[in-house]
């Protein structure tokens, strides 16, 4: 997938989008009071994830996972991928 400018759509960009949004907002004078987020961590080692949920901390707002899909893949994977 890429954006309109030819340039890939990855997760990283996504959460650097919204966390520029959070802060465009706050200093517009609305900044939310929550922020949320879906989360799939069988899809990252349990350090990938918390690594996400520092980088959206870093915002100063609350974060919720409004939605987690648990499981164990990384597991299969933890070998080759260290």
């Amino acid at each position: 997938m890429v954006d309109q400018n030819g340039d890939p759509v990855t997760a990283a960009r996504q959460r650097k989008r919204y966390l520029e949004l959070v802060n465009r907002l706050g200093d517009a004078g609305y900044p939310p009071n929550l922020m949320g987020m879906q989360t799939r961590p069988a899809w990252l080692f349990p350090s990938e994830q918390v690594a996400i949920y520092d980088e959206l901390w870093e915002a100063g707002i609350p974060l919720t996972i409004t939605e987690f899909w648990p499981g164990t893949s990384y597991l299969k994977n933890e070998a080759t991928r260290q």
